[in-house]
């Protein structure tokens, strides 16, 4: 698996966790660089008026994972 399937597959695992759609306030964004992944991850009340962003950065060989345990 490529880094962008990698990538794309954690932040659907982070949208997962809420049963987002495409209308959800709720983004998730991972990237991978200097062998270290990270993943940010922003969820939102539908007003806009509560919100919480987060970011988790792994070793990229562990990096399996880090879109269920973003908001652990």
């Amino acid at each position: 698996m490529d880094e962008v399937d990698r990538c794309a597959s954690e932040e659907r695992d982070f949208v997962r966790q809420f049963d987002g759609d495409c209308f959800s306030p709720i983004a998730a964004h991972c990237y991978i660089k200097n062998n270290k992944s990270t993943l940010i991850g922003y969820v939102s009340s539908t007003d806009g008026n509560r919100f919480i962003k987060t970011k988790i950065v792994e070793n990229v060989n562990e990096m399996r994972g880090i879109g269920k345990n973003l908001l652990k």
